[in-house]
């Protein structure tokens, strides 16, 4: 066994010397000291049992000469690391006994992180050249980007090992023992699953199983490009679904526009370095719900001073916020730099553990230690930058207090109205529950704990309500990047505007809330249409959506007009994106989501479903459109909003099993899908103390990791394209020469094609090539130009399916008289009816082109001249326009131009 553990351990390839980031050796009495000066210590295993013939990437290491001796390189052969040690006697020892240093062990340390940095930067880049040269090699797809590659193996009868490409378009596999390789492209893709032995790719209905050794990385890499590819070919599907063509945003200059989010995400990657950044950025964001600034980095672990204890964690660096993520302990902090007015570092003191300490004194105080001096100098200059621009606008009170409402104050009337005495002491219990808990919080709500959730679950009380939610949602940040008066300004800007949106906001304006006394006067009305109309010129887009109007007016009931408005923005397009966009995919995926929760927690309620054959997706969808409001009592909905700010649409699925295991009794008593479908979409009069409880114990139900979820994406979306094309091809196949099959084709041609279904001159080059073969041997002019402006509608900055079909309909397929208005028509500029000589030689020209792609010039010049003298005796005089009526009117009759239509036609 040791002679074939030597052996092993002689044919190891060679281990590259590599800086790392400093880490405490742990088991110091496994390793003996070779060499040491003031500054580095080398060191060896110990040659004793038989672990030292297994080898280790850490056989030969290079330490700091502390007390904790931090390893700062490893090796598995002695000879690099002597080499090693010798270029660090020769280079860094001299240099720092030049520099005099009280602290040179510290110096060497804070030097070896930037080396690591810069070595790391300069490996992932010959990495990526290393693995962008060997996908070309082995595929024809020269424009592709590789994000990364794995090593791995294909089950089809028997393994074959190889290597798995990702690029952000496609997924390549080649191996040695395959003739030929594997290519799919992510648009065709309908499924991907993460199974025990590996992962699973559905490929136009096929089945492919491969095993990869990082397996989760891998299947959370393929989700989130197939995930993005998605994102693009819904927002090129939406385009076809706008009615309301004002796609223009009516924003005040340099202020943002909506759902900059989603569209960051559509950027592809550069490499798996650049995915990694996007998923803690996107990570960062969205869970404390900031506004995207410019992202910096993840910086290595820190630690947080609370009650005189640390808290270990992952510090999140952005160009205004510093995050703080404790998930252990779940204890989150959100720091605005603005907000922080003194950056206080303390001194190394030797001996001591706080070697890298900050304390940060402003709207809060937080004492702070980080892994290197590297991480608390980019957060200490971006502190800096943040204070000398100035720019940011942040009022700190909203982190610290909450405003409650004054019985007097008209806010306090919105409420619910009337309500008991018992209400109204467990208002009282739970204020005094918040008051304590805030008294108590240093860091108010700018942390996120354990406590803070359970009083949410546990509900807010209604005077706290809606600075919460403002606080919950993001608002409170939200606004601080927008104009003051940006909210005002949109509603000026639009005063007298109006849009399909603005119709549909006033025949739904009275059916919000309509119980409720204040939606009974016009002021609630009134605010509410504000909000509503303001947001659907705010981002055409999405526009207005029914349920938005039942939202906003809940929210109304407990903030003012503005922060309604920013709010409902919140929920709109961070909170729950695609929900209201006109395909309403984001809710019709989760409607479907909870059909499988159904199935999963309820099967005895899913059989009956199917047995009437009740579409429960299609029947549950208001509820998650409107967050039960309206379906539930208003105290259960209240508190289930409460919790929505924080949990998400996750609520929505509880509540949802929750109310159906409540009826569960009555629906399975029904005797036919009429008395089923009016018990789920009649009121829920059900208590809302057991709905709310029922609710908890569905805790553990989350639709955003479930495996089915890009499934049913992608379902949608297809079923989506589908109805639209189904609905063009109908709309025109009674107007044009091609067939139900030919329009089918152009269709999915348009749809890879272009990114908005509109084609640019580029892309209708690639499709009028294909069906216009004439014009590959006109070298006149760019013909397919003329005929891309001839088609394009004049207002219209792009060209569109419809069009297009029409007028390669007129020019493949037309009769000579089709054929000649189109080439009449492209060079009738001003659509003034009349050709002059010049324009006629260029007109028939292109017609003769048509039907004989290599022609005579001379023969057609000729042909214009005689046409043009017969045309003029006709007239009696002598003429240099030809109007296109006459010539129709003389077209069939005359000798010259039967001459003419002969020469074309043969």
């Amino acid at each position: 066994i040791i002679q074939m553990l030597q052996k092993f351990k002689d044919n190891w390839d060679n281990f590259e010397p590599e800086w790392m980031d400093p880490i405490p050796l742990v088991d110091q009495h496994l390793y003996e000291t070779i060499d040491q000066n003031p500054y580095f210590q080398f060191c060896g295993k110990t040659n004793s049992g038989l672990l030292s013939y297994i080898p280790s990437a850490m056989d030969y290491i290079i330490t700091l000469n502390n007390a904790e001796r931090w390893v700062v390189a490893s090796y598995v052969r002695k000879s690099k690391a002597i080499e090693h040690w010798s270029w660090i006697y020769e280079n860094w020892i001299p240099e720092i006994l030049e520099l005099n240093l009280e602290d040179g062990v510290k110096e060497v340390e804070d030097r070896i992180c930037r080396i690591n940095a810069t070595l790391r930067g300069i490996q992932e880049a010959n990495k990526q050249n290393q693995l962008f040269d060997n996908f070309h090699i082995a595929f024809d797809l020269p424009d592709e980007i590789v994000i990364t590659c794995y090593s791995c193996s294909y089950w089809l009868n028997f393994i074959r090992s190889g290597y798995m490409y990702l690029t952000n378009n496609y997924i390549c596999f080649t191996s040695k023992l395959m003739t030929n390789q594997l290519i799919f492209n992510f648009n065709d893709i309908t499924d991907i699953r993460l199974e025990t032995l590996g992962l699973r790719i559905t490929h136009i209905n096929n089945n492919y199983s491969f095993s990869i050794l990082s397996n989760n990385e891998a299947y959370n890499l393929l989700c989130y490009i197939w995930n993005n590819k998605m994102n693009q070919r819904l927002q090129k599907t939406e385009s076809l679904l706008r009615k309301d063509e004002r796609m223009a945003y009516n924003y005040i200059p340099d202020s943002p526009r909506p759902n900059s989010k989603k569209k960051a995400k559509l950027v592809g990657f550069h490499g798996i370095k650049h995915y990694r950044e996007i998923l803690e950025q996107e990570y960062f964001f969205n869970y404390f719900r900031i506004p995207e600034d410019g992202f910096k980095s993840k910086l290595s672990v820190g630690y947080l001073k609370r009650n005189n204890s640390w808290i270990a964690g992952e510090l999140y660096l952005s160009e205004n916020y510093l995050g703080f993520f404790s998930k252990l302990k779940l204890f989150n902090v959100l720091i605005v730099l603005y907000g922080i007015d003194e950056f206080n570092i303390k001194q190394f003191v030797k001996g001591e553990s706080e070697m890298y300490s900050a304390e940060l004194v402003g709207y809060i105080t937080v004492h702070m230690k980080f892994s290197s001096e590297s991480d608390r100098r980019k957060v200490c200059n971006q502190w800096t930058d943040v204070k000398h621009k100035n720019l940011f606008f942040f009022n700190s009170s909203v982190f610290l207090t909450i405003t409650g409402c004054d019985p007097e104050n008209p806010l306090e009337l919105r409420k619910l109205g009337s309500v008991s005495d018992k209400y109204k002491s467990r208002q009282l219990k739970k204020l005094a529950k918040w008051d304590a808990y805030l008294e108590k919080e240093e860091f108010g709500f700018a942390v996120v704990n354990k406590r803070l959730i359970n009083l949410i679950s546990r509900g807010i009380p209604d005077s706290y309500r809606g600075s919460v939610w403002k606080i919950l949602s993001g608002v409170s940040l939200y606004k601080s990047v927008y104009p003051e008066d940006y909210y005002q300004n949109i509603l000026n800007m639009n005063i007298n505007s109006h849009s399909v949106a603005t119709e549909q906001i006033s025949r739904d304006i009275y059916r919000s809330l309509p119980n409720h006394p204040y939606f009974q006067k016009e002021e609630g009305i009134s605010k509410l249409n504000n909000v509503l109309t303001a947001y659907s010129w705010r981002n055409p887009v999405i526009g207005y959506c029914q349920s938005m109007n039942i939202i906003a007016a809940v929210l109304l009931l407990f903030m003012d007009e503005e922060d309604c408005f920013y709010t409902l923005c919140s929920i709109c397009e961070i909170i729950m994106p695609q929900y209201y966009n006109r395909a309403m995919t984001g809710s019709m995926v989760d409607s479907y989501m909870f059909s499988e929760m159904v199935e999963e927690h309820l099967p005895e309620m899913h059989k009956k479903f199917e047995a009437f054959d009740i579409p429960l997706a299609a029947l549950t969808l208001p509820w998650f459109l409107c967050i039960f409001i309206g379906y539930i009592p208003p105290s259960a909905y209240l508190s289930l909003v409460d919790m929505y700010f924080y949990y998400g649409t996750d609520v929505i699925f509880r509540m949802g099993l929750s109310i159906l295991y409540l009826k569960k009794d009555d629906i399975l008593a029904c005797t036919n899908a009429d008395q089923i479908c009016r018990l789920i979409r009649d009121g829920l009069d059900l208590p809302s103390s057991t709905l709310l409880r029922l609710t908890n114990q569905y805790m553990n139900i989350s639709g955003e990791n479930m495996p089915t979820r890009l499934f049913h994406k992608n379902k949608t979306i297809n079923d989506l394209v589908m109805s639209i094309k189904q609905h063009k091809v109908n709309s025109l196949l009674n107007n044009v020469h091609f067939n139900k099959d030919e329009l089918d084709v152009l269709f999915h041609e348009v749809q890879h094609s272009t990114y908005d279904f509109y084609l640019t001159k580029e892309a209708f080059r690639s499709i009028f090539s294909k069906y216009c073969t004439f014009w590959l041997n006109n070298e006149q002019e760019n013909v397919a130009d003329l005929f891309y402006n001839y088609m394009k509608p004049d207002e219209a900055p792009k060209l569109g399916y419809g069009p297009l079909v029409q007028g390669l309909s007129q020019i493949c397929k037309g009769n000579v008289r089709e054929k000649f208005l189109v080439c009449f028509y492209i060079y009738d500029t001003n659509r003034s009816g009349m050709l002059n000589r010049g324009e006629l030689v260029k007109c028939l020209k292109l017609l003769f082109c048509i039907y004989k792609p290599i022609f005579d010039n001379e023969e057609v010049i000729v042909l214009v001249k005689i046409l043009f003298d017969k045309l003029s005796e006709m007239e009696g005089k002598q003429s240099e326009l030809v109007c296109v009526d006459f010539i129709f009117e003389q077209f069939f009759d005359k000798p010259i131009l039967l001459e003419f239509l002969n020469i074309t036609e043969e």
